[in-house]
């Protein structure tokens, strides 16, 4: 038995904090039945045990990251972290990085709807796609703070803040409502798959919208592109 704060004095008005002591028991005997013994002593005023918490910041806040947020949604992000390990361990890897704001990812697919909040940041809509620029989402800053019309970083593509669309394709291959006839400044995606994957990898992370991003920050800045 240790004093719990060592070097603590008994003044008016206030505890006493030299009468509290730490109790160290061997683990075969069980918490419960201490603490009950400990009790019912005569010479002790109250027990309670000492709980270890650890601190982590594995468990974000997102709505489908588990079925803890979400218990009667069928497709929470199991893969994230399971009980039987056949998972990509994500929370034990948020643990040491959550995310690089100087790393570029670049996914080759069906383009993405940067304006979607968990990927633009909270001002992104369909309305003003313009405001997607708080999120993981690539910003080409020469050209958003350039002139309109103009190639302001000289790359031989006019306005191209978020990307480049090159799809060029005939109707019977494009997807409803899909710009094929031209490249564009638009690379927003009518098919849904590269959405999906960009989530999969850099939805917003612990913002309490959607799905966490396996390297998509933490909700305060700390995100990656």
């Amino acid at each position: 038995m240790i004093a719990q704060f060592p070097g603590a004095r008994a003044e008016p008005g206030v505890p006493d904090l030299s009468r509290y002591f730490i109790l160290r028991f061997d683990k075969s005997f069980q918490l419960e039945k201490v603490l009950d013994a400990y009790s019912k002593s005569p010479f002790v005023d109250h027990v309670e045990p000492i709980g270890i918490h650890p601190v982590y910041a594995s468990y974000p806040n997102d709505y489908y990251f588990g079925p803890e947020g979400h218990p009667t949604f069928p497709y929470y992000q199991w893969y994230h972290d399971i009980s039987s390990d056949h998972d990509m361990d994500s929370p034990e890897g948020w643990d040491f990085e959550k995310g690089d704001s100087t790393l570029i990812l670049v996914i080759l697919d069906t383009g993405v709807r940067y304006f979607h909040k968990d990927l633009g940041g909270p001002d992104a809509s369909y309305a003003n796609p313009e405001n997607s620029i708080h999120g993981n989402i690539w910003i080409n800053w020469a050209e958003y703070n350039g002139t309109p019309d103009y190639d302001d970083d000289d790359n031989g593509y006019v306005d191209d803040w978020v990307g480049w669309d090159w799809v060029i394709v005939s109707p019977t291959f494009a997807c409803a409502g899909e710009d094929y006839t031209g490249e564009d400044n638009d690379p927003r995606d009518f098919n849904g798959h590269g959405t999906h994957l960009t989530g999969l990898v850099s939805a917003i992370t612990n913002n309490a919208r959607g799905v966490a991003g396996f390297a998509g920050g933490w909700g305060d800045g700390t995100t990656s592109s």
